[in-house]
């Protein structure tokens, strides 16, 4: 048991008072004194205490009314009774209201301190249930976020506490993930300055710490207290912090409460453990799943492609000959014009089709970024509007990647014409190409002054035929087939948008250094 424990001594007689507060500080006790129960119950209200020793007779509350009220507020706390006037009697009323023991005066100290150890190893055993109690809750929940939930509204309730939080370690950064306790954002900004100060500490030492609560979120918050912080460790990886505040209560954290956090932590991250191998499993099938989707879809669209490639072979071919008829009327000609535009129009879904059907790898060459962005631009051209300005930063890198050209200049050309597409209605049309070279990748970004996407579709920007474009202007195939081309070459593709303020399109590629070789791809 932790030797920081509280005790308060209740007795009527001064010199009661001071022997028992001398031995018990010499002891590492922390000590108060009250002349009578009444007095001490104002003291139990502000403070943090683990036993009670009382006398029996006293002025004002007697021994036995003390316990009784002191067992119905503060039930977890152990009372020791000691008395001159020793009956059989007194005994058994001071046991049936809750007392942990009964002594008589005079006793011997050494006795007297074998009886504290043991009523707060008792105090400390039935914490100990609670706390494992406790984890069963944790346990009970499977999802990680109503865990995290979970597990901050159990701790501030076990540590008597104001506010309790998880915050995660992302990357060099702490980031909040749940929270119990705190209503403002100010407050939540506060707790993770404080984690931020204190995580190289903590990440080096491996062990939590008591501190110095945060600083008031504004003047009319209470005074600062004090919190713990205690490290989520899975295995040697930091997961995280559980960060514990007092900020209203009078005493501050001691030991016992930093031994009680660590014993609940170490359920906690065990919890944890189970809960993100569930999570990354289910993220597992979710992937499978949806791969052997792409896979049954790949397989019905080039299906599809190949049966319609036929009666559209022979629709365009007659057509063209009646196109070549003497005597046909305007009219007449201008509905043959129709069907060859229709027709052209399917033949385009068809090749998108097959395209998105198509599982052969890339054909990998050295390419020149700079230079296939540019032809990209001049393939283009007939769709750019006069009014587009186009802001080009591609500068020259003795770097080249791998990659299939005609496979990524298909990406680039799509991006960009979906990008003109967007800005059709934009009184200001910029479309600014950029190249960022870094020292394993190179990024591309394509920013636009277009409408933007809704955040909601974002999501669903890259699935096959999901397509925000009006009806008939789009397959909603283009960007799954330009994210299957990235990924295929060992990248990835990302969006970022808002309505009114364009969207960017990233592409992240994997590059060749000049003494490294050939990157691989997958």
């Amino acid at each position: 048991m932790p030797q920081d424990a509280g005790i308060i001594v209740v007795d009527d007689e001064r010199g009661i008072r001071d022997l028992l507060s001398y031995e018990l500080s010499s002891r590492g006790y922390r000590i108060a004194t009250a002349s009578n129960g009444s007095e001490a119950l104002r003291l139990l209200s502000g403070g943090d205490f683990q036993l009670v020793i009382s006398d029996v007779r006293m002025p004002k509350m007697d021994g036995l009314a003390f316990l009784e009220a002191v067992k119905s507020t503060t039930p977890n706390i152990e009372v020791i009774i000691m008395t001159g006037f020793a009956t059989v009697e007194l005994a058994v009323d001071a046991m049936k209201n809750g007392a942990y023991d009964f002594i008589q005066k005079p006793f011997n100290l050494d006795e007297l301190m074998i009886l504290i150890e043991k009523s707060l190893e008792r105090r400390e055993l039935k914490a100990l249930v609670a706390m494992y109690e406790a984890s069963r809750a944790v346990f009970a929940s499977d999802r990680f976020e109503d865990m995290l939930q979970v597990i901050v509204r159990i701790t501030a309730e076990l540590l008597k506490a104001d506010d309790a939080s998880v915050l995660m370690v992302r990357g060099a950064d702490l980031e909040f993930s749940a929270s119990w306790g705190l209503a403002s954002e100010d407050n939540r900004r506060a707790r993770l300055a404080l984690g931020a100060l204190h995580l190289p500490d903590i990440s080096a030492r491996r062990e939590a710490i008591i501190c110095p609560g945060p600083e008031p979120a504004s003047t009319a918050s209470p005074a600062r207290q004090t919190a713990i912080l205690q490290p989520l460790h899975i295995g040697g990886e930091l997961l995280g912090l559980l960060e514990v505040v007092r900020t209203s209560r009078a005493e501050p954290f001691h030991n016992s409460d930093l031994h009680n956090l660590s014993v609940f932590a170490s359920q906690v991250v065990q919890a944890l453990a189970n809960a993100r191998a569930l999570r990354n499993l289910e993220q597992l099938q979710t992937q499978m799943a949806q791969a052997d989707r792409s896979s049954a879809i790949g397989t019905m669209a080039a299906a599809v492609a190949h049966e319609l490639n036929n009666p559209l072979t022979g629709i365009l071919g007659s057509a063209q000959l009646l196109m070549e008829s003497h005597g046909l009327t305007q009219v007449q000609r201008d509905d043959l014009n129709c069907i060859l535009e229709q027709v052209h129009r399917c033949r385009h879904i068809t090749e998108d089709l097959m395209r998105f059907s198509e599982r052969r790898e890339p054909k990998l060459a050295e390419v020149d970024l700079a230079e296939l962005l540019n032809m990209s631009l001049r393939l283009s051209r007939f769709d750019l509007d006069q009014d587009i300005e186009i802001i080009k930063e591609l500068p020259s890198d003795p770097r080249r990647i791998r990659a299939d050209p005609m496979r990524l200049k298909q990406v680039f050309i799509n991006l960009i014409r979906n990008a003109i597409q967007a800005m059709s209605h934009s009184p200001v049309k910029k479309l600014e190409i950029r190249l960022d070279w870094h020292p394993e990748s190179v990024h591309i970004h394509f920013r636009d002054t277009g409408c933007g996407i809704p955040k909601e579709h974002q999501a669903r920007l890259f699935k096959p035929f999901f397509t925000t474009k009006e009806a008939g202007k789009g397959t909603g195939l283009g960007l799954s087939i330009c994210r299957n081309i990235i990924n295929r070459h060992g990248g990835s593709i990302a969006v970022e948008s808002a309505p009114g303020a364009g969207t960017v399109f990233t592409i992240e590629l994997p590059t060749n250094s000049p003494d490294k070789g050939a990157a691989p791809i997958p």
